[in-house]
């Protein structure tokens, strides 16, 4: 047994006190470290459930600075909350790759989406269509186009590639279209001046000279083939047919009466419903052409009642020709047969606009 002095034994006292003390500012040391890395631990187990939001990478990797600067929290608990913090990392990682393997599949689905609209795009182009039923189509790609989510790294490069293949359409589109009406100018102009040269033989006081003129211009005017607005269209064939019209109708009161004609009686059915002028709609056009055919019928009465004179004045007996009695009545025939074709064609026009 050693004995020691009184300031030997003070002396150890004191050390020993310091010693106790500084293990239990060590152990209060390695509470607060505990303390600190098990909130570490549950913000990082957070995280887990957050793996897919934008910036957690950055986030796990200062939890994992702070959980290191905290410092050493005990040799009972130090590991235990190491193997608790980084398992809890772990799986943040795990569901981080997960997420982000599920987004990069999501990516490539859209991205093949994205190419097969910008195919059907250039299958468009290509196929040089502009009609309404093209642009409807580019408009309904572009709705899908919009509606196809994120792409990854390939959405610029496929956004630009489309856009731009959206604009070649689009100029190419409107070039057709202005070329288009400037042809349709062009066709509508010389349209009206066909129904104006029809208009002026429609008037001329001796109209039977004119039939031959009036034949080829009809001609002409079916072999019109450049394009015309709707609108255009409906016009011109309505003042153009109806012009034609008239004019047939005081060429065959000429030829039928030529008394009446030569008196001024040179108004027909349709002139006396309408006037000099076509109809406005499809109604009074059915009702034009129902005029029309009354005129029509009626001139096919006349040529009839003709025919049968010219038989008649044979002596009755038809059979009997000389030269000038077979011109006649080849002549009556002739024209029954044209006052019928046109019956029969009024009749078609009348059922085909029912």
């Amino acid at each position: 047994m050693t004995w020691y002095s009184d300031d030997e034994w003070a002396r150890i006292q004191a050390e020993r006190e310091e010693k106790r003390r500084f293990w239990e500012e060590k152990e209060q040391e390695f509470a607060r470290a505990a303390d600190i890395k098990r909130g570490l631990i549950a913000e990082m187990e957070q995280l887990v459930h957050r793996a897919g939001e934008k910036g957690i990478s950055l986030e796990t990797r200062r939890l994992t600075e702070r959980f290191k600067a905290a410092g050493f929290a005990g040799k009972e608990v130090n590991n235990d909350l190491g193997d608790q913090f980084y398992s809890a990392r772990d799986r943040v990682y795990e569901c981080r790759n997960e997420h982000f393997d599920q987004l990069k599949a999501e990516w490539s689905r859209t991205a093949d989406e994205r190419r097969e609209l910008i195919r059907q795009l250039e299958g468009v182009i290509q196929m040089r269509d502009y009609s309404r039923q093209a642009r409807d189509r580019v408009k309904e790609i572009h709705v899908h186009w919009k509606a196809v989510g994120y792409s990854g790294k390939e959405t610029k490069e496929l956004n630009d590639r489309y856009y731009a293949l959206r604009g070649d359409y689009y100029a190419l589109s409107n070039q057709h279209w202005e070329d288009w009406n400037n042809r349709a100018r062009t066709t509508t102009t010389y349209a009206e001046e066909l129904v104006g040269k029809m208009t002026t033989f429609a008037e001329l006081p001796d109209p039977a000279s004119a039939s031959g003129e009036v034949h080829q211009l009809i001609a002409t005017f079916r072999a019109l083939d450049g394009p015309m607005k709707k609108a255009d269209r409906k016009r011109i064939n309505r003042d153009f047919w109806a012009a034609k019209d008239r004019f047939y109708a005081r060429r065959d009161l000429q030829k039928s009466h030529p008394e009446r004609f030569t008196r001024g009686e040179r108004t027909t059915e349709a002139d006396r419903r309408f006037g000099r002028r076509g109809p406005d709609n499809h109604d009074e056009a059915r009702a034009h052409l129902d005029a029309a055919l009354s005129d029509a019928r009626a001139r096919l009465a006349d040529a009839r009642d003709h025919h049968e004179s010219v038989a008649r004045s044979m002596h009755g007996q038809p059979w009997v020709f000389n030269g000038d009695a077979d011109a006649r009545l080849r002549d009556a025939a002739t024209r029954v047969r044209i006052a019928e074709r046109k019956v029969w064609d009024l009749e078609d026009r009348l059922r085909r606009m029912y």
